[in-house]
């Protein structure tokens, strides 16, 4: 049987749901106040890709733009993705 979900209506929604996500997942193995601090800095940052995330991008009308990142909307979420990346494998290692 299908179960509705309620769909999400923010960036913040998107960012607490990731965060208890996140809290299942590593919970156990980091604790004390480097999680906390690195939480707030994670919600900032996932604020921040959902805002790109839902930015019109020129591209999309445009494909020929795409190589020339106008909007610098793909080296700004390069550079997200790499400071998540930073960031989980601290966690995990």
């Amino acid at each position: 049987m299908l179960r509705l979900v309620k769909p999400l209506t923010s960036g913040a929604d998107i960012c607490n749901h990731f965060r208890r996500d996140c809290k299942y997942v590593v919970g156990n193995t980091v604790v004390g106040e480097e999680f906390t601090c690195t939480s707030v800095e994670f919600r900032h940052v996932l604020e921040e890709m959902v805002g790109i995330y839902g930015k019109p991008d020129a591209s999309d009308l445009f494909p020929i733009l795409a190589r020339f990142d106008i909007q610098s909307l793909v080296r700004r979420m390069k550079r997200l993705v790499l400071w998540v990346h930073r960031v989980l494998d601290a966690i995990i290692v």
